[in-house]
């Protein structure tokens, strides 16, 4: 049973549990960032807002914004993505051919920021020694059809699958690893997991997107070094070596080198849990989280 969502999504409670020697029967009793580095995007009010005592995230700007915000604990923590690349030496393939695009995914309720058709053309536009093109497309786009599209260009298309699946992160570097380039038509996540996995990324095409009505925290990133410097990362230059100090800021991005030990990250989940079992806090959740499962299976 999960109890907080975001430490669960992308496959992150799979290998929080592996990284913390945590047995995957029990819940997560904390909060965390969900996703990878947001470029120290503010604390949403769901981040506040919810059961958990404890906060894990990958900035340190968050770090210290949630504790100003509230009267919990939060930690630095290795993102559990490069957690599971580096325990299982995850490495581009020697032999890998073509490219895979990552294109900014819709969310429900919203529309595309960008002409798919277009894109598609520009895809297929790129020279030579980026063919053959896979595309990638998050759940949301496979839900509302969107593969269809890339399928009439002749387009490939894969998915890491549903973001609640506990494979999610291992399809993922699965995907990634057979390919020579990735790219993608925004600035996000991906970009930083190519490129931490010393991958060739580009920013492709070299437009701007309207993203503000989709993610209201986009506007933020304009004033980040990292996200700024990515952008510079375009069909032109994918094929120059990351500059030291930024794959350094990139590490750090996902909490590489500034986060809390694994012992002591064990420590404190397996301290939460027990605090809550003796305080009979958790049969409290528990009995909420039972009751609230029941009326959205059967209401």
């Amino acid at each position: 049973m999960k109890f907080y969502w975001p430490s669960e999504l992308y496959s992150f409670g799979k290998y929080y549990r592996k990284y913390g020697r945590y047995p995957r029967f029990l819940p997560l009793l904390f909060y965390s960032d969900h996703s990878g580095p947001c470029f120290d995007c503010p604390i949403d009010n769901h981040e506040i807002y919810n059961d958990a005592n404890l906060f894990f995230t990958f900035s340190e700007k968050r770090k210290v914004e949630f504790q100003k915000l509230t009267n919990k604990k939060a930690y630095l923590v290795m993102s559990p993505q490069i957690f599971y690349r580096r325990k299982y030496n995850i490495k581009k393939k020697e032999n890998a051919v073509g490219t895979i695009a990552f294109p900014d995914h819709v969310l429900p309720k919203q529309d595309y920021s960008y002409n798919i058709d277009t894109y598609c053309k520009q895809l297929l536009n790129l020279p030579t020694k980026f063919h053959p093109i896979t595309v990638c497309l998050h759940m949301h786009d496979i839900n509302v059809g969107t593969d269809l599209i890339y399928k009439k260009y002749g387009f490939e298309v894969v998915s890491a699958g549903n973001t609640s699946h506990k494979d999610f992160i291992k399809n993922l570097y699965h995907i990634l690893k057979n390919k020579n380039y990735v790219t993608s038509n925004m600035v996000g996540t991906i970009s930083l997991l190519a490129i931490e996995m010393n991958h060739n990324f580009f920013v492709y095409p070299q437009i701007e997107l309207n993203l503000e009505d989709s993610y209201p925290f986009i506007k933020y990133r304009k004033n980040n070094y990292l996200y700024n410097y990515i952008k510079t990362r375009t069909l032109d230059r994918v094929d120059e070596e990351i500059e030291l100090n930024m794959y350094h800021e990139i590490e750090k991005a996902f909490g590489i080198g500034i986060g809390i030990s694994r012992n002591k990250f064990t420590w404190l989940i397996w301290k939460q849990f027990f605090i809550e079992l003796f305080t009979l806090e958790f049969f409290v959740k528990l009995r909420k989280k039972v009751i609230s499962t029941y009326k959205n299976n059967f209401s």
